[in-house]
Parts: C-alpha cells; sequence; structure tokens
C-alpha cells in the first residue's frame, strides 16, 4: 500500500475511535491534500500539523517541543514515515538518509515525545508506539550495521530494507527500555 494510502487507512481508524490528530510531516504541500481528502469524511476532527525535515535532527527537536508544547497527553505515535532514494544523501549530521529517517528519527521522536505520552494514569490506557515497517526488510537475511552509517554497496532496496530492519530491531529494544518500569 503506497504512503498515501496507508495515511488515510491508519488515521481514518484513529478518527473513528475519537482521536484527535499531531502530524509530523517533512511537507506540508503534500500533506494537505489528504487531510482534506480525511476531513471531509470527518469534518469534526482536530488536526496539528508540524512541518520539519525528518532526516534534520534540530528540526525534529523543534518539532517535538511544538508538540509537547500544543498537546500535554498524547495517547499514541505511529511511525509511518520512510525514504527510498538512489544515492548516497545524508542527513546534516552526517548520517546515510535512509537510516537517519527510517530508523533514528522514529526513536528520537519517540524518546522526545516520551513525556506527553499517557502513562494510564489519568484516562486508563497506555500509550501505544506503532512502527511501520515493509515486506521488504524479507530481502535482508541478516541486519549488517555497516549498510547502516557507510554503505560499502548501495543496493536501493536492500539499504531502505536494511534501515527498517534496524529500526524494528533497535525501536523495539529502545521501547522496551524507555517504557520498562
Amino acid at each position: 500500500m503506497a504512503a498515501a494510502g496507508r495515511f488515510l487507512k491508519l488515521n481514518n481508524e484513529r478518527i473513528k475511535h475519537g482521536y484527535d490528530l499531531i502530524l509530523i510531516n517533512r511537507s506540508r504541500a503534500k500533506t494537505e491534500p489528504l487531510l482534506g481528502e480525511l476531513l471531509s469524511n470527518f469534518p469534526d476532527c482536530s488536526v496539528s500539523l508540524y512541518e520539519a525535515d525528518l532526516a534534520d535532527n534540530r528540526q525534529i527537536q523543534q518539532a517535538a517541543e511544538k508538540v509537547i508544547h500544543d498537546h500535554s497527553d498524547i495517547h499514541g505515535l505511529i511511525h509511518n514515515a520512510g525514504v527510498l532514494k538512489a544515492g548516497y544523501d545524508h542527513s546534516p549530521e552526517g548520517h546515510y538518509i535512509e537510516y537517519q529517517v527510517n530508523t533514528l528519527t522514529p526513536i528520537a521522536l519517540t524518546d522526545l515525545l516520551k513525556p506527553a505520552l499517557s502513562d494510564g494514569k489519568s484516562n486508563d490506557e497506555t500509550a501505544k508506539v506503532i512502527y511501520v515497517a515493509t515486506s521488504a526488510i524479507k530481502m535482508t537475511g541478516n541486519l549488517n550495521s555497516n549498510l547502516l552509517s557507510k554503505p560499502q554497496k548501495y543496493g536501493l532496496f536492500t539499504s531502505y530494507a536494511q534501515s527498517k530492519l534496524a529500526a524494528i530491531i533497535y525501536f523495539t529494544k529502545k521501547c522496551a527500555t524507555l517504557f520498562a518500569g
């Protein structure tokens, strides 16, 4: 399913259950048409949209600070962003772009937004964190951490799949640590 289709399906389900949406996206121009479609079905839904380059740690930090300022109780995170790009693009911090957006950004956002994630004490619902992966991870076999930060052999789908697999492994361990106790 294309990213736009996932966006609509995931958010339609949330809205049906009474949730408001807080979105951090890299492109307001690309998001607004999807929001228009979503809001035509659910005109009473509240949506907060924050724009940030998901490959830039500084912008991620700023967006998270704005979200926490505006929303003190978050009931769930859905990490749906992903990058599949040809070439050796790097983030401002020097990370391989797919590794940054597909692996490091969801982990950082979860950590940064943790103060606002519902602990279940005030509303009987503990926040849920969902990471949307891809079936492309089946192509990777084992995780090769060398392909994440300094790929020796660049294969378009291999690097993408490796970054998603790394996120599944690391993100699961990170969340277990973040939410322990």
